[in-house]
């Protein structure tokens, strides 16, 4: 019978290779099984990136809707602006009412609204009314260059006058 000898400096190497062995197939394992992984998370955000892709386009109803809301869009933006451009006339007859002498009335006028004048034509029963009107309208800061275009003396004694002035613009936006 043969007897043999196995040196304990090959059983460690035995033993250390073995568990260099199963670490590297742990390693290998966890890396497989990583990869299968986030191959398959891959292609499911590939899906649901391609689906929600589909979803953001529209259909031509859509568009066609999308337009039209554009198209009103635009028109309330040159609507506003037109607005706010606006000068309300009320604003000066409001004035008018406010600056004119009981004695006094108007039957005619003409407006420029873009060089802010206004030409009056008016009634009084005499000149101390048509003074003290004269007198109203220059105190008034709002009105310069007031002048008088033109008087009569009518059969009865009752005056007919004319007044141009220019406003100020800011009695078309009080």
């Amino acid at each position: 019978m043969a007897i043999e000898f196995v040196s304990k400096k090959e059983k460690k190497r035995g033993r250390l290779i073995n568990i260099i062995f199963y670490s590297a197939l742990v390693v290998f394992l966890a890396f497989v099984i990583s990869y299968s992984f986030f191959f398959y998370a891959e292609r499911k955000i590939r899906k649901e990136i391609s689906s929600v892709k589909q979803g953001l386009q529209r259909s031509p109803a859509e568009t066609a809707l999308e337009d039209k809301v554009l198209g009103y869009q635009k028109k309330i933006v040159y609507f506003s602006s037109i607005l706010d451009k606006h000068k309300s006339v009320i604003n000066l007859f409001n004035f008018l009412e406010r600056n004119t002498h009981p004695g006094v009335w108007f039957s005619d006028f003409q407006l420029n609204v873009e060089k802010n004048t206004l030409q009056l034509l008016g009634h009084t029963g005499n000149f101390e009314a048509l003074a003290q009107q004269i007198n109203i309208l220059k105190e008034q800061d709002l009105v310069k260059n007031l002048k008088i275009k033109q008087v009569s003396v009518g059969k009865e004694g009752e005056i007919d006058f004319s007044f141009l002035f220019t406003f100020d613009d800011q009695i078309l936006k009080q």
